[in-house]
């Protein structure tokens, strides 16, 4: 049987980025998919768990699985930063990753949260779907606080017609 380590933390609202309240419980189980229902907490998941608190460092490595009640992540591996208070600066993403949020789904290779600038930003293939709608290019970078998405170089995005009605927009409601 796997050891998977689990994380219980509290997430703080958004498409992908998340300030991350550090009353951290680890726990060794197979799985953690029942833990989901406790509380609205959010469950890491991954082969390999590496925290350096000296380095205010986590990283999270093989089958990484973010179960929140606002979203689900999944990655190859997801490291975040800390400052010295615990309170998350940064978080990154790598390696098939794919953010699903109500509607809304995300894909790339890479996805960085700034929480300080609050800006999200996709890479290496990114992808932002809503219904059968999409947008390509090579980065995509939405700032979340003024509601800003750029998408550079070649963009590219597809509108169908209005029989479904589904929004155009990608990041908001």
């Amino acid at each position: 049987m796997k050891s998977t380590c689990t994380m219980f933390a509290t997430i703080v609202a958004g498409l992908f980025g998340c300030q991350i309240y550090w009353t951290v419980s680890l726990a060794q189980n197979g799985g953690g998919g029942d833990l989901v229902e406790e509380g609205g907490a959010t469950v890491i998941t991954s082969e390999k768990l590496t925290f350096d608190y000296k380095r205010n460092h986590a990283v999270f490595e093989e089958n990484v699985v973010v179960l929140d009640p606002g979203m689900e992540l999944t990655a190859d591996k997801l490291a975040a930063w800390f400052n010295e208070d615990g309170d998350v600066q940064l978080i990154k993403a790598e390696g098939r990753v794919r953010i699903i949020q109500d509607d809304k789904m995300a894909t790339a290779g890479e996805a960085v949260y700034d929480l300080a600038n609050d800006k999200i930003t996709l890479t290496d293939g990114p992808r932002l779907q809503r219904g059968k709608h999409f947008l390509e290019g090579q980065t995509i970078t939405y700032w979340r606080k003024q509601e800003l998405l750029v998408c550079e170089p070649q963009s590219h995005l597809v509108i169908f017609p209005d029989e479904d009605s589904t929004p155009i927009n990608f990041l908001g409601d």
